[in-house]
């Protein structure tokens, strides 16, 4: 799976158990571990990840480690390179693993309308914040700029004759 990682520029995520009420790693030694912690969360702070860690399993439900390593997954998955993208990707992981599990309480199928209503009303609100969290990411990686590409197409046509397509494009 490394091997699989690195033939396509990936970092290979960190992965953790629990253990006496303590992460500990899955495998490897120490000071991989930790480098790949330190990069997984973009800070070279041992705080920073600690913190980040806590922060991800204490937002999960069932708080098992199962679910801190899929959202260690999804932070590296948008691969934050400064302390700042690694709070937002942290917030990003806790707002869709809320969302989902919002929008799983909808589908019970003991829930009456009105607690169906509130649950899927919750998960758009997660939903949109998390587009709001991703907006704000490329935003922080482009430092504010936008590009817009206009792309303009124009046909000629005339009677008895073939189309014409002239494209012409800009950026901005």
């Amino acid at each position: 799976m490394e091997r699989y990682h690195q033939e396509r520029g990936r970092r290979f995520p960190f992965f953790m158990k629990m253990q006496d009420k303590q992460f500990t790693p899955l495998t490897g030694d120490d000071l991989t571990l930790r480098a790949e912690q330190l990069d997984t969360f973009g800070t070279t702070c041992n705080v920073t990840v600690y913190a980040h860690q806590n922060a991800l399993y204490q937002a999960n439900e069932e708080r098992n480690v199962e679910n801190l390593n899929a959202s260690v997954d999804m932070v590296n998955g948008i691969r934050p390179e400064t302390p700042l993208e690694g709070m937002l990707a942290v917030q990003m992981a806790v707002c869709h693993r809320m969302a989902m599990a919002f929008a799983g309480r909808a589908f019970n199928s003991d829930s009456n309308r009105d607690q169906v209503d509130a649950q899927v009303n919750r998960t758009v609100k997660l939903m949109k914040v998390f587009n709001q969290q991703l907006e704000a990411l490329n935003r922080l990686r482009n430092g504010g700029k936008q590009s817009i590409l206009v792309q303009h197409q124009s046909v000629n046509v005339n009677q008895g004759q073939q189309q014409i397509v002239h494209q012409s494009s800009s950026q901005g």
